[in-house]
């Protein structure tokens, strides 16, 4: 006798149907619940044959699945075979109905195959009787893991499978563990310790959730003959620990959108939102929502302005030779600093660092192996996977030699990047004066004008905006 991964495609008997109402935190209760969006079940039973005993239940994973039964037999047809006579994986693949259950519960399951028929002994447990249990991992919201063998008899029949890492290493396969991980698609690796293990995908689930204005909206997707299903909604002080319930709310799923707008919010707290199946109280999804600051970059300016007020900053911006002896690093800073506010990642260049022999060199000058300078930049501010902007800070700002350096290295990173076709550098001369009488092709005039808006859409919090200003002078 042989067996074989993809070969063994079952058929049951007829469909057995539950005619108890059965209690309503139990698999069965679930599985009525949400039956009329379930398509097929898809069985996979790991047996073992010890001797000349009959095959026995190692694992069996049974999940309730939303797919067809057709999608589920060419899932099971990707699986390679494996002949052994002591070892077989077997398929089931059938219309959402109760027959596998029974056939537990009675302690042995006939897989009926082209191959002849397989009689596979399990623990005789009534699976649909026992309490459904929250899913481990977000793809399941069900995911129940029931253990009924003796530890004896478990390492028995797990010493037969561990004899076959010859054929497991065939199927290339590390060992007995990987191949149960992907053959039976679970992550609960804790292979010895269940017999089965029953599983429900989140068909529902909470497909947008987000804070507008001054409420927040929530969006479920979920099949349209699917009822039951509950939204919780607490929200949550984020100033105490354990954080206080401001606010409540309990609603019945009768549509797919939800506003709600709870009173006396302040930027921190968080809605916490759970969708839950209402007659077992299983959580199907979840989601997490904190109240924004009504300016993103708030707290950051509030903080700069206990160092520095914020109308010095100002100053530095767009009067810097006011601001002290040393205008030029003052206007530097200044510049490097707001770009960084306004969400570009910058390093500002203009400084000294001491290297080996502490011999002093410039950081803003580019110079290449044979001592060849390129060119010379202030700052580098880039616009992650877009732009990368050349900066010259020039506080005349008509300085020719500046141009014609951050023209160069222009050409110079243009031939670096080749790679990066999408990749825009840009040179910017950047000067707290007016430059409209400059004018030179592929360079950017960031002058006393553009710098003041986008200082005022930073205070804003408008940060979109603010970095416009340099987009839209491309």
């Amino acid at each position: 006798m042989f067996t074989h991964f993809n070969v063994i495609r079952c058929k049951l008997t007829k469909s057995i149907e539950v005619r108890e109402l059965p209690p309503k935190d139990s698999l069965g209760s679930v599985l009525e619940a949400f039956k009329k969006a379930l398509k097929s079940v898809d069985v996979r039973t790991v047996a073992v044959k010890p001797n000349s005993e009959p095959w026995k239940n190692l694992i069996t994973v049974i999940s309730i699945s939303e797919k067809t039964v057709s999608q589920i037999q060419i899932e099971q047809k990707k699986i390679p075979s494996i002949n052994n006579n002591e070892f077989a994986i077997f398929f089931l693949a059938l219309p959402f109905e109760y027959s596998i259950f029974e056939q537990i519960k009675q302690g042995q399951v006939i897989f009926k195959t082209s191959s002849g028929d397989f009689e596979v002994k399990m623990k005789g447990v009534d699976l649909l009787a026992k309490k459904a249990t929250s899913g481990f991992y977000r793809a399941n919201f069900v995911n129940m893991i029931v253990s009924e063998g003796d530890i004896e008899e478990r390492t028995r029949l797990w010493s037969i499978m561990n004899n076959q890492q010859r054929e497991i290493k065939r199927q290339n396969y590390r060992d007995a563990y990987e191949l149960l991980k992907n053959v039976l698609r679970t992550e609960d690796l804790n292979f010895q310790q269940k017999d089965f293990e029953i599983s429900i995908p989140s068909f529902a689930r909470i497909d947008h959730a987000s804070f507008k204005k001054n409420s927040f909206e929530v969006r479920i997707k979920k099949p349209s003959n699917l009822s039951g299903l509950q939204l919780n909604l607490s929200l949550k002080s984020r100033n105490t620990h354990p954080a206080d319930i401001l606010w409540s709310k309990m609603k019945k799923v009768d549509k797919n959108k939800f506003i709600f707008q709870p009173t006396d919010m302040v930027p921190f707290d968080s809605m916490e939102i759970e969708l839950i199946h209402r007659d077992s109280a299983l959580v199907l999804d979840s989601a997490s929502v904190v109240v924004p600051v009504t300016n993103v970059i708030d707290p950051l300016l509030r903080t700069l302005n206990g160092f520095l007020p914020l109308e010095d900053f100002k100053r530095m911006l767009l009067e810097p030779q006011l601001c002290g002896t040393k205008p030029q690093e003052i206007f530097e800073n200044a510049v490097a600093w707001l770009l960084s506010m306004a969400g570009f990642v910058t390093i500002h260049l203009g400084i000294k660092v001491k290297v080996i022999k502490g011999i002093c060199q410039q950081t803003d000058i580019l110079k290449l192996e044979d001592g060849y300078q390129v060119g010379e930049a202030d700052i580098i501010a880039y616009k992650v996977s877009e732009t990368l902007y050349l900066i010259d800070c020039d506080l005349k700002g008509n300085d020719t030699k500046k141009i014609q350096d951050l023209i160069e290295l222009q050409k110079h990173f243009q031939s670096f990047f080749k790679e990066y076709k999408q990749l825009r550098i840009v040179p910017v001369l950047c000067s707290p004066k007016d430059l409209n009488e400059i004018s030179h092709e592929g360079l950017v005039l960031f002058s006393n004008y553009r710098i003041h808006q986008m200082f005022e859409d930073v205070m804003r919090g408008d940060l979109e905006k603010a970095r416009s200003t340099l987009k839209w002078l491309i």
